[in-house]
């Protein structure tokens, strides 16, 4: 049976459920909390990408302030490039022998 793991950082709670959820607490100043589901459709992975501030007005001074929405378009294409170079194909070798 597969548990749930559990990141404590200076900052942020995460709680990552292999291969199909990662839920995160930002616990300094904005705070909010960040839920990634990741729903497998065959060959691709359909990711769900959602924050939860704690104000309508808090969010829209992160975007305005930090630029959030380009940074999690960002996030997004990085997560893409890193699970890119892990899909690599398998290689097989075949050997003879002479006797």
């Amino acid at each position: 049976m597969k548990f749930p793991s559990k990141l404590l950082c200076k900052h942020s709670l995460a709680l990552i459920l292999q291969a199909k959820k990662i839920v995160y607490e930002h616990r300094s100043s904005p705070r909010f909390v960040a839920t990634i589901d990741f729903e497998d459709q065959g060959d691709q992975t359909f990711i769900r990408w959602h924050m939860l501030f704690e104000t309508a007005e808090q969010f829209i001074q992160v975007v305005k302030t930090f630029k959030a929405d380009e940074g999690l378009k960002q996030n997004v294409e990085k997560l893409t490039v890193y699970l890119a170079g892990l899909k690599t194909p398998l290689t097989t070798k075949s050997r003879s022998f002479n006797q």
